[in-house]
């Protein structure tokens, strides 16, 4: 096809071997074998020109296209082979990881804009187990503190600890700390059961019927919601009281709800945000979104070691 091409425009066989690196007859006998193979002469050799026949007249311009869709192709292929074009599918949990994704899909999209970012909001053990399905690429999911999930690389973003939310007409409403055995018999506001059958123990529902039942009770389930701020506000209407995350004490502030520190010794009491991915992921865009996550959370930890190296030891 390419050595036809070259022949057309330069209309010499002789000029287009040169061109080519090639010997003539070499040139001439490719040119003959495409000429069989479409059964139609695309060339009238004479010896001093080459010219076009009708076949050749029409057979260039597709022949040029064909040969401009296989460089496209063999970019294509080089660029997804460096990981600058293809697909990177990535859940999170609200809110605790806006900031987190944020960056990372920011930092990422400056280095690598030919890939296409697809986002989707989950709950982390529908994450887990998408991830494990091949349903998603990344995931930032909310865990109990150093827990590991078979099969996936998990890379820690940041520790949390869970905190008690009151209607704040609450008794307990004004205790700085509280043990969760002293809300026994209280109405729950929490999180639904997970979708995700296989792995439900990592579900926030499940992490805190643990700690009630390693304080010696089950909490009487008064209400569900899947979203934080939802369940602040029920809180906050005074339908029960819930176990959250301090993030969340922290950003979904109201009037109406109080928090307390939970005093509890059990590794229930502590969860983290972390990326995770699976182990078996060989696909370039995966692992340069990964590596881009990988060195915010290098430089976060940077920026806290050079804040707390400027604090007096007096402060």
């Amino acid at each position: 096809m390419l050595q036809f091409v070259t022949v057309a425009e330069l209309r010499s066989f002789r000029r287009a071997a040169e061109r080519l690196h090639m010997a003539q007859p070499p040139l001439s006998q490719a040119i003959r074998r495409l000429e069989r193979q479409l059964g139609a002469e695309l060339l009238k050799r004479t010896s001093r020109s080459v010219e076009l026949t009708e076949a050749g007249k029409a057979f260039l311009p597709e022949a040029r296209k064909i040969l401009a869709g296989a460089e496209a192709a063999t970019v294509a292929a080089r660029q997804a082979a460096d990981g600058h074009i293809g697909r990177v599918r990535i859940g999170f949990t609200t809110p605790w990881a806006y900031d987190v994704v944020g960056d990372a899909v920011t930092a990422f999209r400056r280095q690598f804009g030919g890939v296409t970012l697809s986002l989707r909001e989950e709950a982390s053990s529908t994450q887990v187990q998408l991830l494990l399905e091949d349903g998603l690429d990344v995931g930032f999911v909310r865990l109990p503190h150093g827990y590991v999930v078979n099969g996936l690389v998990t890379l820690p973003l940041r520790h949390d600890v869970l905190r008690i939310a009151l209607p704040r007409s609450h008794p307990l409403a004004g205790h700085r700390r509280l043990p969760l055995q002293r809300l026994q018999g209280e109405p729950f506001v929490i999180p639904p059961p997970s979708s995700a059958q296989r792995i439900e123990e990592i579900s926030l529902r499940a992490q805190i019927a643990g700690l009630c039942a390693e304080a010696g009770f089950v909490p009487r389930i008064a209400q569900e919601a899947h979203r934080m701020e939802t369940i602040v506000r029920l809180v906050g209407a005074g339908l029960g009281v819930a176990l959250v995350p301090s993030w969340t004490a922290t950003r979904q502030w109201s009037p109406d709800v109080t928090y307390v520190n939970l005093q509890a010794p059990s590794a229930l009491a502590h969860l983290m945000l972390a990326a995770v991915w699976p182990a078996s992921s060989t696909a370039p865009a995966i692992g340069h979104f990964t590596a881009v996550v990988r060195r915010l959370v290098r430089g976060s930890l940077r920026r806290v070691s050079a804040t707390t190296s400027n604090v007096s030891p007096g402060a």
